[in-house]
């Protein structure tokens, strides 16, 4: 009996042992996403349809405008930081994207906090039940304002080149 009591708190101390070394390695990893989120000026999120909850994480501060690294809210809270002129468009991309079971992709305008705008290119994937039905939606923004504004200039300068070419004798 002793015996076997020493073996049941051996294991024990094994399996507490790995458990440490196992959260050890999530917060590494949380440490190295949250990072590389930062360092992209990029958000990641995650929807439980089922539940109807929603979690926002990685650059919040300069994505969104948000105080903090992590926001909890609801699935429909995307729409009041998307653009008024593209939500539309990005609700029908949504919808496309479950309906066919394909991954969603778009560009949009975000409104911040403070009411600027910024650019953001999206990409999720929905997770189906075994039924077909959607349970769950991740995916990922990455700030790309810098990369539109860049865009707009070089545009601006080639019409103006244009402009000066074609009336030029």
């Amino acid at each position: 009996m002793l015996f076997l009591q020493t073996v049941l708190v051996f294991s024990l101390f094994l399996e507490q042992k790995r458990r440490r070394y196992i959260n050890a390695e999530l917060l590494r990893s949380n440490d190295r996403l949250r990072l590389a989120l930062e360092t992209g000026n990029s958000i990641g999120w995650e929807s439980d349809l089922v539940s109807g909850a929603k979690v926002w994480f990685g650059d919040l501060r300069t994505v969104l405008g948000l105080r903090s690294d992590v926001y909890a809210g609801r699935v429909g809270d995307l729409l009041r930081h998307v653009h008024e002129e593209d939500q539309k468009r990005v609700l029908d991309g949504i919808t496309q994207a479950r309906d066919s079971h394909t991954p969603y992709s778009a560009e949009f305008r975000i409104v911040r906090a403070d009411q600027s705008t910024r650019w953001v290119s999206a990409r999720g994937r929905f997770e189906y039940s075994e039924t077909g039905k959607p349970r769950r939606m991740r995916g990922m923004a990455v700030d790309i304002s810098e990369r539109k504004r860049a865009d707009d200039l070089r545009k601006a300068s080639e019409q103006k080149f244009s402009k000066v070419f074609h009336e030029s004798p």
